[in-house]
C-alpha cells in the first residue's frame, strides 16, 4: 500500500486491520477481507455500507465488508473492484448482502449490476426488515439489525459448502421471517421525565422559595418493562412476521448505548417474560452492541422466527469474525433462573465451633473486661470522632462504631460470647460485626477479629495461652488489614498506629515484660494516630484515632486487673 492510499483510508479501518491478524486491508478503499480469503473455494459472502460490518470479517461469517466513509456508504467503485478482486481465480460466486436503504442499495445494487455484465458470478440480497417500513413508502424503507442474523446464517451455509444458488434461497427465506424495531430509550427518557419543581403540582415551598413536590426524576429503569412491551407488542403483531402461540423464535437486541450490562439482562428478563406470555418459546437471546447504525437509535429488538430446523443450529456453528457474540443456550430459555439446591445443607451459625486453647477463669474475665472497656470508649467519643469525619468524609464513623460497639455490648451483656476460648471469642466477634454492622467499617473490624482467631485456632486444646499467643494474634490482624486493606505504612489510615503498636510491643517483650511493652505500644500508636492527619486538615484519621481510643482502653483494662 503506497502511503498517499493509505493515508486516504479511514483511521478506524487501518486501526481494525492492525489489530486483527486474520483480516487485511484492501489498498483501493475501506475494504476489510479475511487474510486467507484465495484459499477459501467456497461461496463468498460480502457485505457493507453506511453501519459498519468489518467485525464480522472472519471464518464462519463474512469473506469482506465494504465500508463507506463516516457515514455514506461506499462507492460503486469500490464495491465493484472488491467483487472483482474476490472473483480471482473463483468460481462459486459472491453473494452480497445489504441493508435495504436507499444509498446503499442503490451503490451495491449498480456495482452488482456491473459486476454481473463483466460475467461474475454475483447476487445481491436486501435486507428490509424494519416492522416500520409498511408505514413508509418503499423508497424510504431501511434495515436494521437483521442482517447480522442473516450473514451469520449466510456464513454458516456458506462453511457447509452450500451452493449460492441454496444459499441466496435459504436467506432470502430468513429475509422474509425477520423483523426489526428501533427506539432511542435516552430520548423517550427525557421526554417522558417528571420535573422536580412545578407550579402546578406544588406542595410546598423548598429552601429557596421554589414549589417543589415529591416527583423524582426517572430512570432508564422506571421506563424499561414498559419499553420492552411497547417494542415487542409492535413486532409481535406485525403481519409480515405473523407470529402465533407455539411457535421458536431468535431474539437479538442491539445495545448502542442505551443500557448498561446491568440492565442489558433486565431487558432480558421482562422481553423473556413477554414473550412467554405470548406463549412464543425463545431459543436463542443475543443481546449486546452488534450494529452500529446511522440512524438515530440507540436500541434495536430483532426477532426472527425460526422456520426450519436447520436455522438454530446455523447460528450455533462457530465463527470467528470478531463482532459476533455467541450465546451460552442450548435449549428453549425459560423464565426460570436454572436454580439448583446447594450441597450443604447446614447453615452458618454465629456462635463458631468450639477451639484452641482454653482460659482460666480469671484470664477469660479480662479479656471480658477489655471488649467492655474498648466498647465504653468508643461510644463516649462518638461526637469527637463524627467531627474528625466531617472534616473528610460522611461524618459517620463515631456513630458506626458507637452502634458497633453496642452491639457487642449488648451480647456480652447476655452472655452470649464465649470469652473461654479466645477462638471461639474473636471469631464470634467476627461474624456479628459482618452481620449487623456491614459496610467497610465492620468488614475492616470482623477481618481483625478473624485474623485474631485464626491466631489461636493454629493451637490445640491442650496448650495454655501465653502472651507470645497475643501478641501473634495483634500482628497477624494488622497483617490481615494491611494485605485486605492493600495500605501500607505512610498511607494514613487505621493500619498505622496498629502496625505501629505491634511492632514496638515485639521490639520490648524481648525480656518477658509484656504488659510495659503493650504499653509502650499503644502510646506509639496514639502517636502514630495523630500523624495521619492529612496536608491541609485539622484532624487526624478518625479510624486511625478510634485504634488508639481502644487500643488505649484495653491497655487500661489489662493493667487494672494484671497489676492489682
Amino acid at each position: 500500500m503506497d502511503i498517499n492510499s493509505q493515508d486516504q483510508i479511514d483511521l478506524y479501518i487501518r486501526g481494525y486491520a492492525s489489530f486483527n491478524h486474520d483480516v487485511v486491508l484492501f489498498d483501493f478503499g475501506e475494504v476489510i477481507a479475511m487474510k486467507n480469503y484465495k484459499e477459501n473455494d467456497k461461496v463468498r459472502v460480502v457485505s457493507g455500507g453506511s453501519s459498519c460490518h468489518t467485525e464480522y470479517v472472519g471464518a464462519g461469517m463474512l469473506t469482506a465488508a465494504v465500508q463507506g466513509k463516516g457515514t455514506d456508504p461506499p462507492t460503486p467503485s469500490v464495491v465493484l473492484r472488491t467483487l472483482r478482486e474476490l472473483s480471482v481465480n473463483h468460481v462459486k460466486g459472491i453473494l452480497v448482502t445489504v441493508q435495504a436503504t436507499s444509498t446503499d442499495l442503490l451503490n451495491f445494487g449498480l456495482a452488482v449490476e456491473r459486476a454481473e455484465n463483466d460475467d461474475l458470478h454475483v447476487a445481491l440480497l436486501g435486507v428490509s426488515d424494519d416492522c416500520r417500513n409498511n408505514i413508509y413508502p418503499r423508497s424510504g424503507r431501511r434495515g436494521l439489525t437483521g442482517i447480522v442474523l442473516v450473514n451469520k446464517i449466510a456464513g454458516a451455509l456458506a462453511v457447509r459448502n452450500k451452493s449460492m444458488t441454496e444459499i441466496y434461497s435459504y436467506c432470502s427465506k430468513v429475509n422474509e421471517h425477520i423483523i426489526s424495531i428501533g427506539t432511542n430509550i435516552k430520548k423517550m427518557l427525557i421526554s417522558s421525565r417528571d420535573c422536580l419543581y412545578c407550579d402546578k403540582c406544588a406542595t410546598d415551598l423548598d429552601s429557596g422559595g421554589r414549589r417543589k413536590t415529591s416527583l423524582k426524576k426517572l430512570s432508564i429503569m422506571d421506563i424499561l418493562d414498559e419499553t420492552v412491551q411497547h417494542l415487542l407488542l409492535e413486532i409481535s403483531s406485525n403481519k409480515t412476521l405473523n407470529l402465533v402461540s407455539g411457535e421458536s423464535v431468535v431474539v437479538l437486541v442491539n445495545n448502542l448505548g442505551a443500557l448498561g450490562q446491568h440492565e442489558e439482562y433486565i431487558f432480558f428478563r421482562h422481553s423473556l417474560k413477554f414473550l412467554s406470555g405470548l406463549e412464543l418459546q425463545v431459543v436463542r437471546f443475543y443481546i449486546g452492541t452488534y450494529l452500529h447504525l446511522k440512524c438515530d437509535v440507540d436500541l434495536t429488538v430483532t426477532i426472527l422466527k425460526v422456520f426450519d430446523k436447520d436455522l438454530v443450529d446455523l447460528l450455533d456453528d462457530p465463527c470467528a469474525a470478531t463482532g459476533w457474540k455467541p450465546v451460552f443456550q442450548r435449549e428453549t430459555i425459560s423464565i426460570s433462573e436454572n436454580i439448583i439446591p446447594g450441597s450443604l445443607r447446614k447453615k452458618c451459625r454465629l456462635s463458631p465451633p468450639v477451639k484452641g486453647p482454653k482460659l482460666q477463669d480469671r484470664a477469660a474475665n479480662i479479656l471480658q473486661l477489655c471488649l467492655q472497656f474498648a466498647c465504653d470508649a468508643l461510644i463516649s467519643c462518638e461526637k469527637m470522632l463524627n467531627k474528625m469525619d466531617s472534616e473528610q468524609g460522611d461524618g459517620d464513623t463515631g456513630t458506626r462504631l458507637r452502634v458497633m460497639a453496642e452491639v457487642l455490648n449488648k451480647r456480652a451483656c447476655n452472655n452470649k460470647l464465649n470469652a473461654v476460648y479466645p477462638f471461639t471469642f474473636f471469631l464470634s466477634l467476627s461474624k456479628l460485626l459482618e452481620k449487623s454492622i456491614g459496610g467497610t467499617m465492620g468488614c475492616l473490624y470482623s477481618i481483625i477479629f478473624e485474623a485474631a482467631a485464626k491466631t489461636f485456632g493454629q493451637y490445640s486444646e491442650e496448650d495454655n495461652v501465653q502472651a507470645e499467643m497475643w501478641l501473634k494474634a495483634l500482628e497477624n490482624a494488622s497483617l490481615a488489614i494491611k494485605k485486605y486493606g492493600n495500605v501500607d505504612i505512610g498511607d494514613k489510615t487505621m493500619y498505622d498506629p496498629l502496625e505501629a503498636c505491634a511492632v514496638l510491643v515485639r521490639k520490648n517483650s524481648a525480656n518477658g515484660q509484656y504488659i510495659y511493652a503493650f504499653e509502650t505500644g499503644v502510646a506509639k500508636a496514639e502517636e502514630v494516630a495523630q500523624s495521619t492527619r492529612q496536608q491541609g486538615s485539622k484532624y487526624p484519621n478518625p479510624g486511625a484515632h478510634a485504634v488508639g481510643i481502644w487500643l488505649r482502653a484495653v491497655c487500661e483494662a489489662v493493667k487494672l486487673r494484671c497489676m492489682d
